[in-house]
């Protein structure tokens, strides 16, 4: 024993040595492979384009691409894309590289690159200009052009280009090193545009670096003119001027969340994001939390100098000091350049007393052309100079600078009174914590308060920890396959209902298509996003706009003139380049042309229909962004649309809604914030009718309130800020602009003084803003209404803010049926709303109306649906039956223990009132004080209804509390439905629910057939069904949804069931739309269990990420009771992971045990049976293991290739609607419950027989044999 005792003990100790050991270590715990210092001779991989990028896994790799660029390559148009993390040195002592290099020294990508050869003559000098190009010296620190030899100077150098695109792809470069006097160093030293100004650095990390050149030295990039996105510097840099965290000098467009971790230093110009920018377009969502030191002048958190530019949503964490002109943000607010929305929580240091500030040092003086603006900043900390701590947020202001809402906080514990010296602030000492305490700041999209965070003042929301959040995607960015409906034309419009279908929508001008002369109308409220989530922008989900400014090559070349045709019918308008450097119309083929482009553009009417798109988040730093983003000469139409809770941003051409010159926009309205560099507009260009835009515009230059060039019976409500050419209503150099009857809000700065040559547009005060008779011209009867006890004080358009009263019933309850005694012969009758209300409100209460009938002798009207905006004054549906727990006395006496042994044989469960309490508690023994006992029971209908034939239309139901059920009827049980139409049906549940259907939530051992539904249901329900949301041991039979079955993050959808267990579901379709964004979803069946499905068909759209099917999400079962699909189809798309795909992997999303041990797996083969399936093959990626056979369209319109359909009784060829497939005959009455008692059996099959021999006529043979196939079946 004691000898086991030692192995076992040597035994662990030997394995954790061995665990210990690298040999044993996780790969990525091994030590990295540091670079060689030599250079590779080509990439890993790929061919340079977007879909198929260079790849660099070695910094030898890495080595080629600065190689390749330094000797002219300039990757022009070409993407490479980084593969992993690179080690260029052994980073163990990389802080102490300032004094002792490391091995390898980097040589930048692109930059100035010396000329091989010295040149001392003229004549050599234009030899090499006419072979290079032009030609530089070094001059101090920094490089200078020349046209000829100087004296004195031999070493010449040529500018070498990066005009790719490099992504980082989420990794870290490790370990750079460089040391050089020249200037124009980073680990990129120079980069530019490509030919569409689309390239970008983005998504790179820089750590453990140390570079030291001279001017213009950043971490990233030395010399910039492309865009940079999500990149990060932690390291070292150092150099003479210009010196940048990411970029050394910003020489045009823009950067967008960068980070800088690291430690910047030079003798002046230094920014812990840029050194200088110069020019460029925009800087937003930066922040630095490393260290900027200036040895002279000019030192910013983000950056060190700007001209040109909007500095927007930007954040100081770390330390700045500068012995002059030292700011929390920039040091200087140039005459040229806007900084808005920013803020300190650093330290802030200058030795001058007059130039330091928390946000800038110095705000220029304003000229005859600029305005130097800094608005909507908040500086938390004091700052310093020497050693004394003052509060200041600027520290000089020139004259006639913008200065507005721009707030340093003071610590009256800390500060004395005398230290409130700043220039333009507003000081605020007690009431920092209260948001209305801060004019004008966006405290729903970009600033929030949240003291848990542990600070309790202003913070800006892109940098407070998302911990403190809530998720606010509604839409997660999938995208349908087609529309809801229709055909385009103006009486049957192309129809959009959902999010993905809005999506779709864009995605298929943005592929080309322009929707000339097409009509599209939004049939429901869209919400991208919940803008009432804190800290809601961080995880919105981003808006690709509906069209876009840039030309894009068509996929395939043209060789003929019939070719270009066909591709001009497509995409209506076409364009070629003469010259590399332009690009043409052309309406001919022209010959030696094979390439040719469109410009996504839409060209259509587009009717909001008196919707709103709610949390529209557009954030970057691209141009032409807006909703519509299209820019162009060509005529399109929105109207009716309202769009709240936006927040839109970009480089240039900028509009909230929409950016086409000959756009028409009517009756729209747009509130939310929209920034810019350049032509930022809050609404649209192009006419605006009695239109409106609330919130604020902010950009450098041409920025407009509404945006309108022709502006009527319009108005816009909020901020406009920019340095140069700025308006309410719209600014235009050419002043081409009209307005009529145009109103805004007075505030300071609107209009520049030059401006005085636009048309007349009227500054109302906020009272006047709320009276009608301010708005001469406005319509008030018809388009305008002014609501003065809304939230919303300013005018709003009638369609949205006060829709007629579409409730046709007022709620009332009758007080009795129309007649009937509820037995088979002689139900009860309800002809009325009030009526079925009763039926409603007596389940509730406990009548559960077993075995009783009911029929419905006339169509009724919840709510009239015709109305524009219905929904918001229709009236609320009670289900029949919706789960709860009805208690109810035991009818015999209780008056022993005996009895109540007897009671709970019974019923199970007992429970008595508790009158202290109100609420019933169990008992499980007899307790001789209490007299009374009771059971409970769940209120289910347990009755029959029969619709006979009729139409119940406008149901709505916007569940706000939890229930088991949501549609007309919540929970069904032992009970039938038949012979019922529900239309236009808006079932929404904003608080969780457990199951929805429009015809019912919840069925047990329920009979179900000749239903159809239409309409809308969805939110936050457990499982959605367009008939039914949770279906057991029932029958579904001759029962059709046409309407979208929508669900969210977690919800099981089906097109006609959400989840059944063992179900018999025979004769049905769907052609409703079924999308469930993170769960279950199947066109018929979002989730089945031992189901039976015989004879059924979808045609609609399926969405979904988990278990996707275009017939069944998933099907779980057992071998001894398998599921079984016979003689069913499908030709609707499945959109699964935003992949469109057929197949069996979409006909069944998958098949699995209802139970299984770990050792015993059963074949799927043996769990569902599957006997005459087939779909529509699309020609997109299908299963290799598909369990349904693939029809051709041509195949599809042919009966026989459904082999084993029954195409006497049951299917026909579609020849209706434009649909050509198979469909169901439309059945008689006698495949039904003859004697209405809930099912099909052998009583009915008896019945009909004796009708048959009889002589009943309109029976056949053929009907007895369907009968008994049914039952048998």
């Amino acid at each position: 024993m004691k000898r086991k005792l030692i192995l076992r003990s040597v035994f662990v100790l030997l394995l954790v040595v061995c665990l210990a050991s690298p040999l044993f270590c996780r790969a990525d715990a091994a030590s990295p492979s540091v670079w060689s210092g030599e250079t590779a001779s080509s990439f890993a991989g790929g061919s340079g384009t977007e879909a198929d990028p260079y790849l660099i896994k070695t910094a030898e790799q890495l080595a080629f691409l600065a190689e390749q660029v330094r000797n002219g390559n300039t990757f022009l148009d070409q993407t490479i894309r980084l593969h992993g993390d690179l080690w260029l040195n052994d980073t163990s002592d990389w802080e102490s590289w300032e004094t002792k290099a490391p091995k390898n020294t980097w040589l930048p990508i692109g930059g100035y690159i010396p000329l091989a050869e010295p040149i001392t003559t003229e004549s050599a000098f234009q030899e090499a200009k006419k072979e290079y190009g032009n030609l530089y010296y070094l001059k101090n620190d920094s490089f200078s052009y020349t046209s000829s030899l100087k004296s004195g100077i031999s070493q010449y150098y040529v500018i070498r280009q990066f005009k790719g695109s490099f992504d980082g792809n989420g990794h870290t470069i490790k370990g750079l090193y460089l040391s050089t006097d020249e200037g124009a160093q980073g680990l990129f030293g120079y980069t530019s545009l490509n030919k569409w100004a689309t390239n970008s650095i983005r998504n790179l990390t820089l750590s453990e670096s140390f570079l030291r050149g001279g001017e213009k030295t950043g971490g990233i990039v030395g010399i910039c003119e492309n865009d940079i996105e999500n990149c990060t510097f932690r390291g070292v840099v150092s150099g003479t001027r210009k010196v940048g965290g990411i970029v050394g000098s910003l020489e045009a467009e823009s950067l967008y969340g960068c980070i800088n971790e690291g430690t910047v230093k030079g003798i002046s110009c230094c920014g812990g994001i840029v050194g200088e920018s110069d020019y460029g377009d925009v800087i937003t969502k930066c922040a630095n939390k490393g260290t900027v030191l200036s040895e002279q002048y000019d030192a910013g958190g983000i950056a060190g100098s700007i001209l040109n530019l909007l500095l927007y949503n930007c954040a100081n964490f770390g330390t700045v000091n500068a012995a002059s002109y030292s700011g929390g943000i920039v040091p200087t607010v140039s005459s040229s350049s806007v900084v808005s929305d920013c803020y300190n929580a650093g330290t802030v240091h200058s030795q001058s007393r007059q130039t330091v500030g928390g946000i800038a040092a110095e705000v220029e003086s304003a000229d005859d052309t600029f305005c130097p603006t800094l608005i909507r900043c908040f500086s938390l900390t004091p700052v310093l100079f020497g050693e004394n701590k003052i509060v200041r947020s600027v520290g000089t202001a020139g004259t006639g600078a913008l200065i507005r809402s721009v707030y340093a906080f003071y610590d009256t514990s800390t500060l004395a009174s005398s230290s409130t010296t700043g220039k333009g602030d507003s000081i605020l000492y007690h009431n920092a914590s209260d948001p209305a305490s801060f004019e004008d700041f966006d405290f729903e999209s970009l600033w929030t308060i949240e003291p848990k965070s542990g600070n309790p003042y202003p913070q800006l929301i892109s940098f407070v920890d998302s911990a403190f959040g809530e998720q606010s995607a509604v839409w997660d960015g999938s995208i349908a396959s087609g529309f809801a409906g229709g055909s385009g034309t103006e009486t049957d419009p192309y129809r959009i209902e959902t999010a993905e279908q809005l999506a779709f929508f864009a995605q298929s001008v943005n592929q080309g298509r322009s929707y000339l002369d097409c009509h599209i109308r939004l049939d429901a409220d869209i919400t991208l996003n919940d803008a009432s989530k804190k800290l809601w922008t961080q995880s919105a989900t981003q808006w690709t706009p509906i069209g876009g400014r840039e030309e894009q090559p068509l996929p395939y070349p043209i060789t003929n003139q019939s070719e270009f045709e066909e591709a001009l019918a497509k995409y209506d308008t076409l364009y070629y380049r003469p010259s590399e450097s332009s690009l043409s119309l052309t309406r001919v083929f022209r010959e030696g042309v094979s390439q040719y482009y469109y410009q996504p553009a839409f060209k259509g009417s587009f009717n909001g229909n008196g919707h709103i798109i709610k949390g529209l988040y557009l954030y970057g730093i691209k141009s032409s962004q807006g909703l519509f983003a299209s820019d162009g000469t060509y005529s399109s139409v929105i109207k009716n649309l309202g769009v709240i809770n936006a927040f839109v941003g970009g480089e240039s051409a900028v509009s909230g809604l929409s950016h086409n010159v000959s756009a028409t926009i009517s009756s729209c309205f747009f509130e939310g914030s929209v920034f810019g560099s350049s032509f930022v507009n809050g609404l649209a260009v192009g006419t605006v009718i009695n239109s409106y835009h609330m919130g604020s515009v902010t950009g450098q230059q041409s920025v407009s309130g509404l945006g309108g060039n022709h502006s009527l019976f319009s108005y816009h409500a909020g901020s406009v800020s920019s340095s140069l050419n700025r308006h309410p209503i719209r600014y235009d150099g050419s002043h081409f602009v009209t307005f009529i009857s145009c109103y805004y809000l007075d505030k300071p700065h609107l209009i520049d003084p030059l401006d005085s040559v636009y048309p007349p547009c009227f500054a109302l005060t906020h009272e006047q803003m709320t009276q009608k008779e301010s708005f001469n011209g406005f319509d008030f009867s018809s388009v305008w209404c002014l609501d003065t006890s809304s939230d919303y004080p300013y005018p709003t358009l009638r369609l949205f803010a006060n829709p007629e009263n579409a409730a046709l019933w007022d709620g009332s309850i009758a007080s009795g049926f129309a007649g009937g005694s509820g037995t088979k012969p002689d139900p009860y009758r309800i002809e009325t709303a009030e009526q079925l209300a009763l039926l409603s409100y007596n389940v509730k209460n406990g009548e559960l109306y077993a075995d009783t009938y009911f029929k419905l002798c006339r169509d009724i009207s919840f709510n009239d649906t015709k109305i524009s905006g219905w929904t918001f004054t229709a009236n609320h549906w009670t289900p029949i039956g919706t789960g709860e727990y009805v208690y109810k006395s035991v009818p015999t006496p209780i008056r022993s223990f005996s009895d109540f042994q007897t009671a709970r044989r019974t019923y199970s469960t007992l429970y008595v009132y508790d009158s202290d309490n109100m609420s019933y508690s169990s008992v499980y023994s007899y307790q001789s004080q209490h007299s009374a006992y009771y059971y409970s029971e769940q209120n289910a209908f347990r009755g029959h209804f029969d619709g006979d034939g009729h139409i119940i239309s406008g149901l709505f139901s916007e569940a706000t509390s939890s229930g088991l059920g949501m549609g007309l009827f919540g929970f069904v049980e032992n009970g039938s439905i038949q012979n019922l139409t529900v239309t236009a049906a808006n079932l929404f549940a904003s608080s969780h629910s457990s199951f929805g259907g429009i015809l019912a939530g919840h069925c047990v051992e329920t009979v179900i057939e000749r239903c159809s539904v239409s309409g809308s249901i969805g939110g936050n329900l457990a499982y959605a069904g367009g008939l039914v949301g949770y279906f057991s041991n029932g029958s579904l039979s001759f029962s059709c949804n046409h309407a979208a079955v929508l669900g969210n993050a977690s919800t099981v959808t089906g097109g006609l069931i959400g989840y059944d267990v063992f179900g018999k579901i025979s004769s049905c379709f769907n052609t409703g739309l079924v999308a469930s964004m993170q769960s279950k979803s199947g066109g018929l069946i979002g989730s089945a269990w031992y189901t039976t499905l015989t004879d059924c068909y979808n045609r609609g759209h399926v969405m979904g990420s988990e278990s996707v099917g275009s017939l069944i999400g998933e099907v779980r079962a057992m071998p001894h009771a398998p599921a079984t699909l016979t003689n069913c189809y499908s030709s609707g798309t499945v959109l699964w992971n935003t992949r469109s795909a057929s197949g069996s992997d979409c006909v069944i999303g998958s098949v699995s045990a209802a139970s299984s041990s770990a050792d015993e797996v059963p074949d799927p083969a043996d769990l569902c049976h599957v006997n005459g399936v087939y779909y529509l093959d699309t020609e997109a990626e299908t299963s290799a293991d598909c369990v349904a056979l693939p029809l051709t369209k041509e195949q599809m319109l042919s009966a026989d290739s459904f082999a084993g359909f029954d195409f006497t009784s049951v299917w026909e060829m579609g020849e209706t609607d434009g649909y050509l497939y198979p469909i169901l005959k439309t059945p008689t009455n006698h495949l039904s419950d003859q004697n209405g008692d809930g099912v099909i059996d052998l009583l009915d099959l008896l019945e009909l027989a004796i009708r048959f021999y009889d002589g009943d006529a309109s029976l056949t043979a053929d009907d007895l044999i369907a009968m008994i196939e049914w039952i048998v079946g």
